[in-house]
């Protein structure tokens, strides 16, 4: 049985310290599964540095961390899209990363490896992909064959976050899979984890190794492969990674606001937090004290704490039987659905700006 790590999107970067250091110990939780696991393979699918001067910054650190893995695990490393950022004419295969330069793939079409267990076909991000019916791969024998790709695959539904780089990548037709046998392709570029089978072909985004911005909701993942007589995978979590979580906080007349709003209990040390102050208040002054009270709380438990706030100030609001009644009715609607639950928050928000108009157009 053959073992095989997959991952990708884990944007290793320089930005700050705490960026690096962060995205460095994700690198660490990596390294540490395929070396328990005994992994033959460990399958780095693009974006692995935030850009190319990341990956000339940081390939100490990196190269460090690779030397740690036992000589049995290979090491294989396709460029992704960012890679190709500020690179110039500088390439990938003139640092030493502490990975063979054969194994370091960029600016081809594809490159074949032929290895113990399983082959490989290597695909670098590109622009165009619609060459794949000319490229010369050698016929699939009784091994399982596994590709790296670095794009967005045709034919798969993306739920997930709207975001122009991704959704403008080149795209890669499923046939480049099943024209060249591919039983598990281990893709790279989107951030969020998904899979599909296309026929024999297993199609898989493990999703980005860590938070790298907003809206990257959920557990962060590598992909667990086993190749024998069947292929058989699943994801692990990554736990240094974090995850981002999101609350929508309602301030109240008075500036209070209700701790059961969000849940500081199942916060980790590495999450990424982000906070949507909204609220119609008598007092700005002692509602922003309220927030920054709250900020400061949370910021002792995770790693970036990040806000927005919509406050609006109407003196007496609180007074308001109109006001009072608004809410006791928003409350006793609130939608046992969780899909509802942003158009019933919403609601509060509309409600809430026009009986302030309300109340302005009598004075």
């Amino acid at each position: 049985m053959i073992t095989l790590l997959h991952c990708a999107d884990l944007h290793l970067s320089c930005k700050s310290e705490d960026e690096s250091q962060y995205s460095l110990s994700v690198l660490d939780e990596i390294i540490a599964h395929a070396a328990k696991l005994q992994a033959s393979a460990l399958l780095f699918c693009g974006d692995i540095f935030d850009s190319f001067t990341d990956a000339d910054r940081l390939r100490t650190e990196f190269r460090s961390r690779i030397a740690t893995l036992p000589e049995s695990c290979k090491v294989f490393f396709i460029a992704g899209n960012h890679e190709d950022l500020g690179r110039s004419d500088r390439a990938l295969k003139n640092y030493d990363f502490g990975i063979s330069p054969d194994h370091i793939v960029e600016d081809v079409a594809f490159q074949y490896c032929d290895c113990e267990g399983f082959d490989l076909i290597a695909i670098p991000h590109r622009q165009d992909y619609r060459d794949y019916a000319e490229w010369s791969i050698p016929q699939k024998s009784s091994k399982k064959r596994i590709a790296m790709a670095h794009g967005v695959v045709t034919g798969m539904v993306f739920t997930g976050i709207e975001d122009s780089e991704e959704t403008s990548a080149s795209a890669i037709d499923t046939d480049l899979f099943l024209r060249h046998g591919v039983d598990y392709a281990a893709m790279g570029h989107i951030h969020d984890a998904r899979r599909h089978r296309f026929d024999t072909c297993e199609v898989v985004y493990p999703g980005s190794a860590r938070v790298w911005r907003k809206k990257e909701f959920g557990p962060r993942y590598v992909s667990l492969i086993h190749c024998g007589d069947a292929l058989t995978y699943k994801l692990l979590p990554l736990s240094s990674a974090g995850q981002f979580r999101s609350y929508d906080v309602f301030v109240d007349f008075d500036g209070t606001i209700d701790p059961l709003q969000y849940s500081v209990h199942e916060l980790s040390p590495n999450d990424r937090i982000f906070f949507s102050f909204s609220g119609i208040v008598e007092d700005e002054p002692a509602a922003r004290k309220n927030i920054q009270q709250l900020i400061g709380e949370v910021q002792k438990k995770v790693r970036v704490v990040e806000r927005e706030e919509h406050l609006a100030v109407v003196a007496g609001i609180a007074s308001q039987p109109l006001a009072k009644k608004f809410l006791e009715r928003w409350m006793e609607n609130k939608p046992e659905d969780a899909e509802k639950i942003e158009a019933w928050k919403r609601a509060r928000e509309i409600g809430l700006m026009k009986i302030r108009e309300i109340i302005e157009a009598r004075k």
